[in-house]
């Protein structure tokens, strides 16, 4: 799905043609308002060992697309996914009005007759609409294999349209849900280097940590959501207990050397 939308060939290059790690995006969906208009999409993997990625996806997300099989139904992943969204919505009133949730009944082709199909579909509809956070929920049957009947397509445009549609409305908007660091924070969980750090202005960026891991060869990486503001190298950061300077940057895993932006 994400290849569909992105125009890429990721799934060539996983093992067993499934997600294992947490994948960062940027998909240009269009144009609105004589503007180009794109999202940065955090795929996450289906498989249930990873519910923490999932979990991680989750918290610096202003949509969750949902994708469900067609051939599996509403599986324990399914289930515990409906869970993160119901308590993203609960946890915080001003959020939730912002968060939106889409979902996807995937693999659609593999159901050859046109009548089980969407009987199938109607199942599945009635399941998810069961579950009171996905009750208004838009719910659009996609298949990213092209059998040259024109379904396919008919599902992707639709999900980028209605992708296009909330992404415009939240960049309107100039939605930040927080992961605030404020000066005083960043003094705290720098103060062992702090004749080192002048945090005498605050951060000049802001971003979510979704995976971090040591490399032979680059030393500590992190896998950053840049919120708002600008980054540069040899900027300083603090991210947990962690502080340092900023080496290298990459943007989807190509070096960048000019300022990164949100």
């Amino acid at each position: 799905l994400l290849d569909a939308l992105g125009g890429t060939h990721f799934v060539e290059t996983e093992q067993h043609n499934i997600t294992q790690l947490i994948r960062l995006k940027r998909i240009f969906l269009g144009q609105k308002s004589n503007r180009n208009v794109s999202c940065t999409v955090v795929d996450t993997p289906g498989q249930d060992i990873f519910h923490r990625m999932r979990s991680f996806g989750r918290s610096v997300a202003d949509t969750v697309v949902l994708v469900v099989a067609v051939d599996e139904g509403l599986d324990q992943q399914t289930l515990e996914s409906i869970g993160l969204i119901e308590a993203m919505q609960t946890k915080d009133c001003s959020t939730s009005q912002c968060f939106k949730v889409l979902i996807c009944i995937n693999k659609i082709d593999l159901i050859h007759d046109r009548q089980r199909r969407e009987d199938r579909i109607l199942e599945l509809e009635s399941q998810l609409r069961s579950f009171e956070c996905l009750e208004r929920t838009p719910i659009i049957p996609v298949s990213v294999k092209t059998a040259g009947n024109g379904v396919d397509m008919i599902g992707i445009k639709l999900l980028r349209q209605t992708l296009l549609e909330h992404a415009t409305k939240m960049d309107d908007m100039n939605v930040d849900h927080g992961h605030v660091a404020t000066k005083r924070v960043l003094k705290d969980k720098c103060s062992s280097m702090s004749s080192f750090l002048e945090l005498t202005k605050p951060p000049t960026a802001r971003g979510v940590v979704l995976n971090a891991w040591k490399s032979r060869k680059e030393g500590l990486v992190l896998q950053v959501v840049l919120r708002s503001g600008v980054l540069r190298t040899g900027d300083w950061f603090a991210a947990g207990g962690w502080c340092g300077f900023v080496r290298t940057i990459k943007r989807e895993s190509e070096p960048c050397a000019a300022p990164v932006v949100p």
